[in-house]
């Protein structure tokens, strides 16, 4: 039987990741159909119940290099198009607790990001006035110090989203751009300040732009979850029961899922 699933996805950052799931997941034997939504973070997979599982399609797209959990079974089960009935009232309490429970993941997720986003902009007008209005001996060391941290912190995500899939699977992403760019300018600077003890060095342009990129990412994130919860609202107008007429001519209220031609 063909049956359709939807998957939460998560760490995804560009178009490419789309591109590297669906084609992924594609190649598994059983798997009919599947269309990744990049804006709301999920999944539309169709695939045949008798040689594969759900939790098969999550472990290949952890494979991929991407978290995933099942988001819910909103499609239903049915024929080949995938899209039998199923009993709102039955699965609507799951549906409204996941929801719940997705709803929190990315304020949490929000609230993260808001972090790292406030310590890399102090941390970098720390080192732009190290830069132009303070100068003392060890100030290069200071900013190296100060842009290390702001790396592993604030672009923490940046490398482990990036590098792993670029030198594992020759898959850059966006993240691996950022990645390669800071530490770059970190490594060649480090260097400067350490071994010729002067030259060029690119702390404040390392720390700036790891900031701003994870300015952008906190921004989506926001943005996604207030787009999210007003879906939520929206679907939460649509009518639940439908008035039908029986054979003797009275009304009774059935489920919108359960009405029938």
């Amino acid at each position: 039987m063909h049956i359709t699933k939807f998957f939460k996805i998560t760490d995804m950052n560009c178009g490419s990741c789309v591109l590297h799931i669906e084609k992924d997941v594609s190649k598994m034997k059983g798997v009919h159909h599947i269309a990744v939504n990049f804006a709301s973070g999920k999944a539309e997979v169709m695939y045949d119940d008798a040689l594969l599982t759900p939790e098969d399609i999550v472990k290949q797209i952890k494979d991929t290099g991407y978290h995933a959990y099942i988001a819910d079974n909103s499609a239903g089960e049915g024929g080949h198009d995938g899209h039998g009935g199923h009993d709102m009232g039955e699965h609507g309490g799951d549906s409204g607790s996941e929801h719940d429970h997705m709803q929190m993941e990315s304020r949490k997720d929000v609230k993260r990001r808001f972090y790292k986003v406030v310590f890399g902009m102090l941390a970098s007008i720390f080192i732009l006035v190290l830069a132009f209005a303070i100068d003392f001996r060890y100030e290069h060391y200071v900013m190296l110090v100060v842009t290390f941290f702001i790396l592993i912190y604030t672009g923490k995500e940046f490398f482990i989203q990036g590098i792993p899939p670029f030198i594992f699977k020759g898959r850059p992403n966006m993240s691996t751009l950022v990645a390669v760019g800071v530490s770059a300018a970190f490594i060649y600077s480090t260097y400067n300040t350490i071994f010729l003890m002067g030259g060029a060095e690119y702390f404040m342009d390392s720390a700036i732009i790891t900031t701003f990129v994870a300015l952008g990412h906190y921004l989506e994130a926001k943005a996604k979850g207030s787009a999210s919860e007003a879906i939520r609202k929206l679907i939460g107008l649509q009518a639940k029961f439908a008035h039908v007429v029986t054979s003797g001519g009275h009304f009774k209220d059935v489920p919108i899922a359960s009405v029938q031609i």
